[in-house]
This record gives C-alpha cells, structure tokens and sequence, in this order.
C-alpha cells in the first residue's frame, strides 16, 4: 500500500521496489549495535560487511529513477504549454518539486538520482512501524474475539458488503479508533524514543546530560503509569481511549512522541494501517495455524515490544 501512496501507480506492482520499501530498515538497523561500540575511524570500513544499503539504492535508481525523469519531461512540456501538468500529487512528486537550497544556485532542484535516494528515508521511517502494528492489531483481535465481533459489526454496518473504504468511512468508525489507540498503547516498548545530546545540556530542575550521551524515555510508564507492566491480555480495553483521537498524544498516549519532535506521519500512518486491517477482515477470516490464542504482543527481556511469530492462516470470505 505504501508503494502506490507514496511514489505512484508506475510503482503499484513494481515486486523489486516493494521488496526493497520492506526489508530497507531491518537492513540499515539489524548491526547498529555494533556501530555503537566500535570506533568511527573504523565504521567506513564495516558498512559493506554490516549493512546492505547499497543494494536497496541501486533499486531506486534502476526503477524510481527513470520514473522521475518521465515526470520532468512531462512538467517541462507542460510549463511550455502553459497548462497544469496533471500528474498525481504524491510524496514522490513533492521531493521531485522541492528545491535545493543548499545549492549554489537557490532554485535549482535536487538530481533524479538524489531523489530516488531519499525515497528511502521515508520507507525506513514508516513502513516498518506500520507493519509491525498491523500485526499486533490482528493478533490482538484473534486473541480477543470479542473485540473482532465488535469491529465486524461496525465495518459491516459502514461499509457493507463490497462498499469502498474510504477516509469518509473511517472517520465514522468509532470502536475501531478506539481499539487502534489501546493497540498503540500496548506496543510501546518499556525504554524508547531516545536521543542523542549534541551538546552539554541542563534541565530547569538542574539534572544535566553531558555531550555524546543518550537519554530514553520510560514510554510504557507514560503510557499505562507507574504500574508499568505487561497487561494481560484481558486487560485490553478500547473503552478506555473513548472521544480519543488515536493521532493525538496525551498523558497517557505516548506512543507517537511528543512535543516538536511527535511523529510527523502518525495520520497517514493510522489511516493505512485502519484501511488495511478493514480491508482484512472484510474478505478473509483469519486465525492462527494451531488455532490457539496468541500473546499479542510478545516482548524481548521485558523491555522491547516485539511482533507474534505464531503463523497465521488467511481464508477468503466470499462477499
């Protein structure tokens, strides 16, 4: 989904750009561990054994590239026109239309090769989390059926049988905001959103963090409050983010940070992974392989949220 969204229909069923929106960030992060601990005069001479970048890049430039150049044509011939140029309105056309700044010259645009490169940033910011909490929103409905009758009730009454699912739809969809805020909440890990401190830096309250150390947050604590441990699964309740927006931070809704820093995309975000898992339920039934109820939302050491391995079988309905 995020493939069409963001660069374009010429995407929609390119199989080696999708491939590569969905492996970039394991790829880029599965090591930093290791870049953490060893030296910087040494990290130029481990990327190519550690990461696998590269590769992800040249698919850019082989696919999106050409893509980019196509557009510009197609803008230039139309500027000489003097009539709109028509083409989608997506992130990729944003990026093609941004200008470089940092330049020499102030109005000169970023190359075909720049842009496909930072096409990638955004795949590395969002498609992983929204996946990864898709899964826990599935997860979370087969371990608790009553919450999916809840939901296959409203999607039924809103969107009955082959009705679109649109922005319009699910804004009216109250039970499913409600549980997507409390699945939100359940995936925060115990320790996260940390941040580097580029300088010596000093709190009102006198507590300072020196230069080159990081600061994390409790983000579960904020979340769920001092009794900051795994819930159980029955403890899940969508009731309690009711007239909750599920984009919107609150004492107790962490999740997509806070402040200036707060996720940017949360709404594009919430909105694919509400679509999807609408779209999901709509035309399969699914549950787990076993048929046993899953931990929705397994963690590592009590400490990092982590996505269930239990396989998932998927059956067409028939509507």
């Amino acid at each position: 989904m995020s493939v069409p969204t963001l660069l374009g229909e010429e995407m929609a069923t390119n199989t080696e750009v999708i491939k590569s929106f969905a492996e970039f960030t394991g790829d880029v992060t599965k090591n930093v561990g290791i870049f953490m601990i060893v030296p910087k005069f040494l990290h130029p001479y481990l990327v190519s054994y550690l990461q696998s970048a590269n590769k992800h890049y040249q698919v850019m430039e082989k696919y999106v590239a050409p893509v980019i150049v196509e557009r510009r044509e197609k803008m230039k011939q139309a500027q000489e026109a003097g009539v709109d140029h028509g083409l989608e309105n997506n992130f990729l056309q944003g990026l093609m239309e941004f200008k470089n700044t940092d330049a020499p010259n102030k109005s000169s645009y970023y190359t075909e090769k720049e842009v496909a490169h930072a096409v990638l940033l955004v795949a590395f910011a969002s498609v992983h989390t929204t996946s990864v909490n898709l899964s826990f929103s599935i997860y979370w409905l087969i371990a608790r059926p009553d919450l999916k009758a809840q939901l296959l009730e409203e999607i039924e009454r809103i969107v009955p049988g082959n009705t679109p699912v649109t922005h319009e739809a699910l804004s009216k969809m109250q039970f499913l905001n409600n549980f997507m805020r409390e699945v939100l909440r359940q995936g925060a890990d115990k320790v996260a959103t940390g941040k580097k401190a580029l300088r010596d830096f000093t709190f009102k309250n006198g507590y300072q963090v020196p230069k080159g150390h990081s600061v994390n947050t409790t983000l579960r604590q904020l979340n769920f409050g001092d009794n900051a441990t795994r819930s159980s699964v029955e403890d899940m309740d969508p009731a309690k983010s009711l007239n909750k927006v599920s984009t919107s931070p609150a004492r107790d809704f962490a999740s997509f940070g806070m402040g200036k820093h707060m996720c940017p995309g949360r709404f594009f975000a919430v909105q694919e992974i509400e679509m999807s898992l609408v779209h999901l339920l709509k035309h399969f039934d699914i549950d787990t392989v076993s048929g046993k109820k899953p931990h929705p939302v397994p963690t590592i050491a009590g400490v990092v949220a982590t996505t269930c391995e239990e396989p998932l079988v998927f059956t067409p309905k028939h509507i």
